[in-house]
């Protein structure tokens, strides 16, 4: 069973640029983490995958719910992760 699937999934920026060509691929449930450089898409990942963007062709298919931390945290310290991604009543 996969949390999120991509099948065949193709994504062209709106000024022809193509940014994914037929990825196929699927995250088992639980806790994933999504590295790399700055500007190698992780954000475009995660839009896709909480449906804020659309893909060109292909389908995004996700089971159950996904969380994120946005890029711009707030600076407040207390903060916790679970804080951050709302889901303190939960882990409390």
């Amino acid at each position: 069973m996969f949390s999120v699937t991509f099948n065949r999934v193709r994504l062209t920026w709106p000024d022809g640029t193509p940014c994914l060509d037929d990825v196929t691929t699927a995250f088992s449930p639980g806790v994933t983490g999504v590295v790399g450089a700055n500007g190698s898409g992780k954000s475009t990942l995660l839009k896709l995958i909480t449906g804020e963007i659309a893909p060109t062709a292909g389908t995004v298919v996700v089971g159950g719910s996904v969380g994120g931390l946005p890029q711009n945290l707030s600076l407040r310290t207390v903060d916790t992760v679970a804080d951050l991604l709302g889901i303190r009543a939960q882990v409390d």
